[in-house]
């Protein structure tokens, strides 16, 4: 599947974060299967440049931006961890991934050699710890 107008780079505050994490590498995986409704949907997976991963996140500026690159990666209450937060929900059915479920997937996908179908870097911007 191919996704239109997808940025490579895009300009992000991230004051929370603390000046050691200058930029956000996104791995964009289209051939996830739901869980629900059994279609292919695409999930995010990201890291802080320095290698640090992520699957989701509580902070609404790095959530919003990943909002930006993949509309399904939103917003939602989940009863497992008893709290919002950003994570992959299905484009077809809008329900969400569990991160677990997601992150164990794209190990294996990257275990097995293969790769995200795209890579975009999300920078922070250069006074963000201003």
């Amino acid at each position: 599947m191919i996704w239109p107008n997808t940025p490579k780079s895009c300009s992000l505050n991230g004051s929370q974060e603390g000046a050691d994490k200058s930029e956000l590498i996104v791995g964009l995986w289209d051939d996830y299967k739901c869980w629900k409704c059994h279609e292919k949907t695409r999930v995010i997976d990201w890291s802080w440049r320095s290698g640090e991963g992520e699957m989701w996140t509580e902070n609404d500026l790095i959530g919003q931006k990943l909002q930006q690159i993949v509309p399904s990666y939103k917003k939602d209450y989940t009863r497992s961890a008893d709290a919002y937060y950003y994570c992959n929900h299905c484009a077809t059915c809008g329900a969400i991934q569990g991160e677990w479920f997601v992150t164990e997937w794209v190990a294996k996908e990257r275990a097995v050699g293969h790769l995200p179908s795209d890579v975009v870097k999300l920078r922070m911007d250069p006074d963000h710890d201003k």
